[in-house]
């Protein structure tokens, strides 16, 4: 296995046991007194509920690695996430439940191939949360009454249902995410998808302006429809609608998983706390057919594909010098550069000395491991890619 250091994870993990022990010996000392009871409650293992309704591996690993540092120090953790729980071999002692089948873009009749990704292109993602929001509060709901959740832990993205049952059954919540605009918007920087450049520093009065009023006011009129029909459903459910409305959220604490410096600065509260990138401490390493096929290799490309079928890819591959490839040969793997696979350790690819490129589609998972391993990125932000390294 490759193994690396994880030291903000580490310092972190005792704040968060610290967290959980004070919020429930106030609330457990509230209840014994109220029954006239004095229990000491300091040793009783807490329970904490890890969920993400997007799923997939870019949501759920960060997770699990906070996940697995509990669960060694006897915390009882479970890890609730859309789709199949592809990652249980890798992370036994946690327990994991399936939130339901995985939901996106292709259960919309979309792709996200032929829309330019601005925030119109997004409501179909909001739209995708809405529908499922009944079925996903029900489902937290069981599990953390269920299993006497102490604490939970929020992937942000879609995942409103996660933060509103943690609010109504009054438990202590953090929310992990990988952006801080998300959380704390600051009027000198911006988010791109809004049309707007990143740093504001340079920008006209009125271009200022047109981001930090026009847009914003633009993208919440384009989800005014979802917004209403989530308050419906939250109102269904009983939930508080004091609470923001989608993006928004109440929280004990934000976790916020990126690199330092690789943001523009900003003055944060105290709940607010950037510990980021939360890696691994092992990796799977090459297999010894991966190994040869680099080793043997001045030049090659790897492609992890994943969700694309293959008959999606036209039948011949025309090059920028007139060169025609049949797309059978790659996806067979009888291309000799080439070599496709379901899955590969990406990790070990991008830490090998021969691995000089990795050509991406900008996920936070993936960007984390290319700026550790200091390999250079290609990133094309479509929601489909898949990722492919090569050398020279």
């Amino acid at each position: 296995m490759i193994k690396r250091k994880s030291i903000l994870l580490s310092l972190l993990v005792p704040f968060l046991l610290n967290l959980v022990f004070c919020v429930n010996f106030i609330t457990a000392a509230q209840n014994d007194i109220s029954k006239g009871v004095d229990i000491d409650r300091s040793n009783i293992p807490k329970n904490i509920l890890f969920g993400s309704f997007m799923g997939g591996r870019s949501h759920v690993k960060p997770m699990l690695d906070i996940a697995e540092i509990l669960a060694e120090r006897s915390y009882n953790v479970i890890l609730l996430a859309s789709g199949n729980n592809v990652l249980s071999s890798e992370y036994p002692a946690v327990k994991q439940i399936s939130l339901g089948p995985s939901t996106g873009m292709k259960n919309l009749g979309k792709d996200g191939i032929d829309e330019e990704q601005d925030y119109n292109a997004m409501k179909s993602l909001w739209e995708i949360g809405v529908i499922s929001y009944k079925r996903t509060y029900e489902k937290y709901k069981s599990v953390v009454e269920d299993y006497n959740i102490d604490l939970i832990f929020c992937d942000l993205l879609i995942n409103e249902a996660c933060v509103d049952v943690a609010n109504t059954l009054k438990k202590p919540v953090v929310v992990l995410v990988s952006a801080l605009q998300i959380v704390d918007p600051k009027p000198y920087k911006f988010d791109p998808i809004l049309g707007c450049n990143i740093s504001l520093e340079n920008e006209s009065i009125w271009e200022r302006f047109r981001c930090n009023f026009i847009q914003v006011f633009r993208y919440v009129y384009s989800l005014s429809d979802f917004t209403n029909q989530l308050n419906e459903m939250r109102k269904q459910m009983n939930v508080d609608l004091g609470q923001l409305t989608l993006g928004g959220f109440k929280a004990s604490l934000v976790l916020i998983d990126t690199f330092f410096g690789f943001e523009l600065p900003q003055t944060l509260p105290p709940y607010i706390q950037e510990i980021g990138p939360i890696l691994s401490e092992e990796y799977p390493p090459l297999t010894p057919e991966l190994s040869d096929f680099i080793m043997a290799r001045t030049r090659f490309i790897f492609w992890a594909l994943v969700e694309t079928p293959k008959d999606y890819f036209y039948p011949t591959l025309k090059l920028s010098d007139g060169t025609q490839i049949q797309a059978s040969q790659i996806l067979n793997n009888e291309h000799p550069h080439i070599h496709i696979a379901e899955f590969v350790p990406q990790f070990a690819i991008l830490n090998h000395t021969n691995t000089k490129l990795f050509f991406n589609h900008g996920g936070a998972g993936r960007a984390h491991e290319s700026l550790y391993t200091g390999t250079p990125m290609l990133v094309l932000p479509l929601l489909v890619i898949r990722w492919v390294t090569l050398k020279n």
